[in-house]
């Protein structure tokens, strides 16, 4: 069986007869397809961004902190890669999930989790599960004594 090569694939035929099929060339909409030593590849993803209204407006943050005075910060909204954080076992067991899923959507990678204020992580997290989930919540809840299922 004989290997396929994507990138000649892609190639106009004009590309093919001058013999310029290096790794990095555009294909014809324009893309770059190949990349070679850790090159991006051309092709990129947006993911939406957010601004949360932080409920300390950062006036309970010490001087010389990147949130003091800041009454809003920039989030993206959750993905698939955050889905996984949030379910992975290992950090459910140690108790970080919650701060590396906020970590991975911060942009201002200066602002450590830990040095949050429980107020304004709370509704980071809130503004998160919004964005990715919609604002409303069911859950069933049994009465301990009548047995009787609650639907809210």
């Amino acid at each position: 069986m004989t290997e396929r090569n994507n990138l000649e694939r892609l190639q106009s035929d004009e590309d093919q007869t001058h013999g310029s099929g290096q790794a990095g060339a555009e294909n014809k909409a324009g893309l770059n397809i190949g990349g070679q030593g850790g090159q991006s590849n051309g092709l990129t993803f947006v993911v939406p961004e957010e601004l949360v209204d932080l409920p300390s407006k950062g006036l309970l943050y010490k001087k010389g902190h990147p949130l003091k005075n800041k009454d809003v910060l920039s989030i993206k909204q959750m993905t698939t890669k955050e889905e996984d954080i949030l379910t992975n076992q290992n950090f459910l067991k140690k108790g970080i999930a919650i701060d590396r899923m906020l970590e991975s959507i911060i942009l201002d990678k200066s602002l450590k989790v830990d040095e949050l204020l429980i107020c304004d992580k709370n509704a980071l997290v809130m503004n998160a599960r919004i964005s990715g989930y919609g604002s409303d919540y069911e859950s069933l809840l049994i009465c301990p004594k009548c047995r009787r299922e609650n639907k809210k």
